[in-house]
């Protein structure tokens, strides 16, 4: 769980649930289901 600050041009804060090295999906996780495998790429 993450707790979301300020939104502006399309993106949004994250103020409490993410710590240094964690990834986050940022794409298509509309129709991710808990367990799914995922391919991750670092941009």
């Amino acid at each position: 769980m993450v707790t979301k600050g300020a939104t502006y041009a399309g993106k949004t804060e994250i103020l409490q649930g993410l710590k240094p090295g964690d990834q986050v999906v940022i794409t298509g996780y509309q129709d991710l289901v808990e367990d799914q495998p995922i391919k991750v790429k670092n941009l």
